[in-house]
């Protein structure tokens, strides 16, 4: 920002040194020693010294320094506008009311911060306001869920590891204020994580997140939050959805669709890959008509299911769960030895696919 633009509107308060201005003017312009000596002033000490009107108190640390020019106590706001368009509002040196901004807190050269930015208002860099952090409890590692997000534009909310540079995610905002926010991952979080979530303006491609593009900077600041993440034992790592329609499966990816093990998890009665280890979640959206299970294809034996209760369902390194619609296990030998499909009970010829397994 220049001088000229830092004191639009403004009368920067000076202390003036009476006496020099008496030298300076040229009212003693007789005197030899005064007017063209080189004690006074053309010497060191008065008019062209280092010591005072090119030294440290007129162009020095005084003029040009901290108190003059960087300390908001040397500027005074007029009265019409106790800020003016190139200066931001702030509690402290905006009165309400008094800003030419009074309409938009935020102009057009200055970014929105959560106090004074009011979504909709059209500031230019209105998505740049608030993203909360804190510490969250994950119920999938694959994905977390950012409390609240406030934006004045479109724009995104980008994960990175703690080191601010690593990304692990990215989901799109809308314009305002939106809760619950899900960010698919590209990695397994663990216990005690650290994380930064960071919002993003989409000023580049639209909908497609550009980090090299996209605006992070609010007036110099990033807005973004810190997180910790707790993560209990037995979260699941991937997480889908089923649906049946009385011919096939249907199988979607939500906060699972960045993680690279979890891609064979999509489609219509998809053979399927699951990994050593990872512990899956299945959401059936129908289970009474079309109860999910895991088989022994050859023997047509059912392993783990949502209509009966094999004794698989008992092995504690599988560690099925059921509740409602939504099943839970983890993948290891046990289940991979007896395990190659999966299918409908009812429908159990057409709603039906394979399973192999894979390590990380």
């Amino acid at each position: 920002m220049t001088l000229a633009t830092l004191l639009a509107g403004c009368e920067l308060v000076v202390d003036f040194d009476r006496d020099r201005i008496v030298d300076d003017a040229g009212v003693d312009l007789g005197e030899t020693l005064d007017d063209l000596g080189t004690d006074e002033d053309l010497g060191t000490d008065d008019d062209m010294g280092a010591d005072e009107d090119l030294g440290v108190e007129d162009m020095g640390a005084e003029d040009l320094g901290p108190v003059d020019m960087g300390d908001v106590d040397a500027f005074m706001c007029t009265a019409a506008a106790e800020c003016d368009d190139s200066d931001a509002c702030t509690v402290d040196d905006c009165a309400a009311g008094a800003c030419t901004n009074t309409a938009d807190p935020c102009d057009d050269g200055n970014a929105c911060t959560g106090t004074t930015c009011d979504t909709g208002t059209g500031c230019e860099y209105a998505s740049l306001c608030s993203v909360t952090g804190g510490t969250l409890a994950l119920d999938l590692t694959t994905a977390i869920t950012v409390p609240s997000v406030t934006a004045g534009a479109d724009g995104f909310v980008a994960v990175f590891a703690n080191d601010g540079t690593t990304l692990y995610g990215s989901a799109a905002v809308s314009a305002g204020t939106t809760a619950d926010v899900v960010v698919p991952l590209t990695v397994r979080l663990g216990d005690g994580e650290m994380l930064v979530v960071r919002l993003y303006e989409d000023a580049g491609v639209i909908g497609t997140f550009e980090p090299g593009t996209d605006i992070v900077a609010n007036d110099g600041a990033d807005v973004e939050a810190t997180v910790t993440v707790t993560v209990a034992s037995g979260t699941p790592d991937i997480e889908v959805t089923v649906a049946g329609d009385g011919a096939d499966y249907t199988f979607t990816l939500d906060r699972s669709a960045m993680y690279a093990p979890a891609a064979s998890l999509t489609g219509m009665d998809p053979d399927v890959t699951l990994f050593d280890g990872l512990r899956y979640r299945v959401i059936n959206t129908t289970p009474g008509a079309h109860p999910f299970e895991l088989i022994t294809d050859a023997t047509d034996t059912p392993q783990l299911s949502q209509a009966v209760d094999p004794a698989l369902e008992s092995d504690v390194t599988i560690d099925w769960t059921e509740v409602g619609g939504e099943v839970e296990f983890t993948v290891g030998a046990t289940m991979s030895a007896v395990v190659d499909a999966y299918r409908c009970s009812i429908h159990t010829g057409s709603m039906t696919g394979g399973v192999t397994y894979s390590t990380l």
